[in-house]
Formats: structure tokens, C-alpha cells, sequence
């Protein structure tokens, strides 16, 4: 028996419904462990000056593979050793503290289920809609649907309770990782539109699962084409543009956006986004210009002048432009994410020594003063596991790429 069948077997006895053995994240990371983004041979392919890492750059090249990595925090976090770029163990390690993680909080969740209805089927249907608490929770578990497929398909063709049970249905939606393992299953799904439309936060997670999207060209077309409410619905309007791959094929709707002055300043999480998209912006001169020079608004918005900096390739194209951000230097002294950001350009730091001390200074200013910025913030020690009995797997954040991290 090779090792994926005796691992096979072995959760089987161990994961048989809701009977939860001790916790082995040797064992058990491996089950959900997603090889096909983390092989060897794909990330040597998306590493296209074969420095041995992945840049932001190279990772929007190859974004439906490193899907997850567009996330700035989670890009960060990957990144340990704070060079701009992320190396094949990186990726690896970052994906198994997030699996772990969600292992962890899911198996807690389930147990303390368990232990609230002792003599509950929870593959029972009929016993499950009576309870939509319970369904919630199940839904939010990658684990639970995995190990209940039968159940779970039972529950997502069961449309007239979803819709009746939006916060349920939420769970669902926002299990990205489920859903794209499982297309045939949640197809329908995507069909009712007018209803996802009237629901924002729902509507959100449909478009935060880009990997979704992005596979099913027919359904993203009609989806998307409700421009008028896209941009009226700020959470719809965040991970639309934030779908660079279907946007770099329709760039329409990104020409219509950057001319709406006033939508962009009243909707700046969706103006990130924009500015987030380098492959359009790179080709498109005079809209980058544009923006990149408007310092005002960057100064107000820093997640979108993070986004200026990391474009290397323009700002070592335009290097007047680029000297004017960096010799603002009392705003990128007063913006440490921003700085470091900044600070990762060697090419451009490698031309100008006057900025490179500036780059060395804000380096010493982070070691002595580690709350500086908000990577070390995010990665300070987690606050104490909440006791058994307040456990929940919903809206956790998880391995999963989505827009709530599954």
C-alpha cells in the first residue's frame, strides 16, 4: 500500500462522520494540502527570472495559481526574511501554518457540536434544518464537508432553506476551498443572481472566489455584467477589480472606472485594487502617470500607495516620478508599511545612494521600534483559545485563498 492509500485509510478510521480523534497535523495537513499549487516544478515555472523566489510581479503573472498571495497581508506574512519576494519554502511553510490552523479550530468547533447535541445525527437532513445553528457551523468546516459529501450535496441543492438562511448559505459561499474542489455541486448556485445580488455580503464572497470565477467564463459575464450595482456595492465593487485576470481581458471596465474621479475617492478599498493591477496600468502610461502622481490621494490612502511602490517596473521606468514619491521623506517616515514597501526596489535603490540611506535608516528605525509596522503587529502571538463550548469554525482565517481566507 503506498502512502496516500494508507493515509487514505487511516483518516477514513480515524474522520468516520463526527468521531474526531486526537489532533495530528502530520497526518492530517496532508489531507487538505493542495498539491497542485505548491509543486516544485509549477513554482519554478512562475519563477521567470529563476532567482529561486516569487515576486509580486511573478506572482500576478501566475495569479491563478498564487491566487492567495494578491492578499498583501498574507503575502507579508509569507515573506520572513522581508526581501520582497517569497522562496518555495516560504510559500510551504506560510500554507502549513494556515492549514494547521484551520485544522485546529474546525476539529475544536466539531467536538464542541458534538458535545452541545450528544445524541444528534448531523448527517440527517431532516434533523440538520430544524437547526440552522448547527448548519452554519458545518458549512464553515472544510473538514465536515469533506468527510459528509453526501450530506453537503444534499443541503446545497436544497435552495428554497438556503435562501430562506443567508447566514448559512454565507458559510457556504465563503468555503471557497470546497466549492472549487466540487464545481459540480455548487453550480446551480451561481445561478441565482438576483438573489446574491440582494444580499451584499454573500454577493462578496461570489466574487472574492476568483479561482471560481475565473473558470466559469459564461457565469462571470453574467455576473459582472451589472456594472451599475457592482460599483454601487462596495463589497461587490472590492473583489471585482480585484479580478485582474478578467479584467485584463475586459479592460473596458477599468478605462470607465479610473475616469469617475468621484467614485474612485468615495470607494477606496475598489481603487486599490486598480492600482494593484500592474500588467494593466504598465501598459497603460498615461492612466499610471495619472495616478501614480496624484500624491494627495496617496497620501490619504496608504494601501493604494503600497500598491505605487511595489511596481517596480514602472518606477524604474519613470524615474523622476519615482524620485518625487521617495523624496517625500517625512510622509514615508510617518508610513512604515508604505516605507517598507518602498524600500524593497534594490534596482532603484542600487541608482540612487541619497534614498538607499533613507532605505538603511527606516531598516534600523524597524528593528528598534518591531510595532512599527503592521507585519509585526500581525504576527505577535495569538490571543488564548477561546474555552470549549464558545469554539466556532465560522469566519476563521484559514488556508483556503478566499476573501475570509478558505
Amino acid at each position: 500500500m503506498n502512502k496516500n492509500a494508507a493515509l487514505t485509510a487511516l483518516l477514513i478510521l480515524l474522520l468516520s462522520g463526527m468521531a474526531l480523534a486526537e489532533n495530528n497535523p502530520e497526518k492530517d495537513i496532508e489531507k487538505y494540502y493542495d498539491d497542485e499549487l505548491y509543486t516544485k516544478e509549477r513554482f519554478d515555472s512562475a519563477d521567470k527570472n529563476k532567482d529561486g523566489e516569487l515576486d509580486l510581479d511573478e506572482l500576478e503573472q501566475e495569479q491563478r495559481w498564487y491566487e492567495e498571495y494578491r492578499d498583501g497581508e498574507r503575502f507579508e506574512s509569507a515573506d520572513n526574511d522581508n526581501n520582497g519576494a517569497i522562496s518555495f519554502d516560504e510559500a510551504k511553510t506560510q500554507k502549513n501554518k494556515e492549514i494547521e490552523n484551520r485544522m485546529k479550530i474546525e476539529q475544536e468547533a466539531l467536538e464542541d457540536l458534538r458535545d452541545k447535541y450528544p445524541d444528534a445525527d448531523f448527517t440527517n437532513w431532516e434533523w440538520l434544518k430544524e437547526h440552522p445553528e448547527v448548519v452554519e457551523e458545518i458549512l464553515a468546516s472544510l473538514l465536515w464537508l469533506e468527510e459528509n459529501y453526501d450530506t453537503a450535496v444534499v443541503i446545497c441543492k436544497d435552495w428554497d432553506w438556503l435562501q430562506n438562511h443567508p447566514a448559512a448559505a454565507l458559510e457556504l459561499y465563503a468555503n471557497h476551498t470546497w466549492i472549487n474542489r466540487h464545481p459540480e455541486v455548487v453550480r446551480d448556485l451561481y445561478t441565482h443572481r438576483e438573489w446574491i445580488a440582494a444580499n451584499p455580503n454573500i454577493a462578496g464572497e461570489v466574487l472574492a472566489n476568483r479561482t471560481w470565477i475565473n473558470n466559469h467564463p459564461v457565469v462571470a459575464d453574467k455576473i459582472y455584467a451589472n456594472r451599475d450595482w457592482i460599483n454601487k456595492t462596495p463589497e461587490v465593487a472590492k473583489e471585482f477589480y480585484a479580478n485582474h485576470e478578467w479584467l485584463n481581458k475586459h479592460p473596458e471596465a477599468l478605462e470607465a472606472a479610473v475616469k469617475d474621479k468621484k467614485w474612485m475617492e468615495n470607494n477606496p478599498t475598489a481603487t486599490k485594487e486598480i492600482y494593484a493591477n500592474r500588467r494593466w496600468l504598465n501598459g497603460k502610461p498615461e492612466v499610471a502617470a495619472k495616478l501614480y502622481g496624484d500624491k494627495d490621494w496617496l497620501k490619504k490612502n496608504p494601501d493604494a500607495a503600497k500598491e505605487v511602490f511595489a511596481n517596480k517596473e514602472w518606477l524604474n521606468k519613470n524615474e523622476d516620478a519615482a524620485k518625487a514619491l521617495y523624496g517625500d521623506r517625512e510622509w514615508l517616515n510617518n508610513n512604515r508599511d508604505v516605507a517598507q514597501t518602498a524600500y524593497r526596489n534594490k534596482e532603484f535603490l542600487n541608482k540612487n545612494k541619497d534614498f538607499a540611506k533613507d532605505a538603511e535608516a527606516h531598516k534600523n528605525f524597524v528593528a528598534k521600534n518591531p510595532n512599527s509596522t503592521k507585519k509585526a503587529l500581525n504576527n505577535k502571538p495569538k490571543q488564548t483559545p477561546k474555552p470549549k463550548g464558545q469554539r466556532t469554525a465560522k469566519k476563521h482565517a484559514g488556508g483556503g485563498g478566499g476573501k475570509k481566507g478558505r
